[in-house]
């Protein structure tokens, strides 16, 4: 749970966050000991009508357009390696409308794009820092027959019940 101007929040994920042990981070053209998140996060829109709009922010745009798979229909779902820096949320105003975005996740593990689904229309700037923290978690690639692939992972946003 996390308290972001005094409304708790909770985030529901299909799967685990992050698996117990992790694997390094797959390099994309950078030299060793590189971050390969360094730079991944793009410019983001200019206004609040923009982040609102449900078309989706691009990252660093793959080589070749893959097909992202939905969640069920692969054999293991991707995993972030690592938890998302929640610390990026805290202080941002949220209308506790419910928030859904999408992931879409390459084959290398890395987040491709972020998609506004739905969100209550003051959420703008609580989805910008979403949408920058998914950017920067790194995860294990979803599997198919043995081989990893690209798939897209449902994300939930929501006004935590109680105290």
């Amino acid at each position: 749970m996390l308290q972001i101007v005094d409304r708790p929040v909770a985030l529901t994920l299909a799967e685990p966050l992050y698996p117990a042990a992790s694997r390094p981070l797959p390099a994309r053209g950078q030299p060793a000991g590189a971050s390969p998140q360094l730079g991944r996060i793009a410019a983001g829109p200019q206004s609040a009508g923009d982040l609102l709009g449900g078309e989706p922010f691009e990252a660093e745009p793959p080589a070749e357009p893959e097909p992202y798979l939905a969640p069920e229909a692969v054999d293991r779902p991707a995993l972030a390696r690592s938890a998302p820096d929640l610390a990026l949320l805290q202080g941002v105003p949220y209308s506790g409308v419910p928030m859904r975005i999408r992931l879409d996740i390459s084959a290398q593990g890395l987040v491709d794009r972020v998609t506004l689904l739905a969100s209550g229309p003051d959420d703008g700037a609580l989805f910008e820092r979403l949408r920058q923290m998914w950017l920067a978690t790194p995860h294990i690639p979803a599997r198919l027959a043995g081989r990893d692939v690209a798939s897209s992972k449902l994300i939930e946003l929501s006004s935590a019940a109680g105290p």
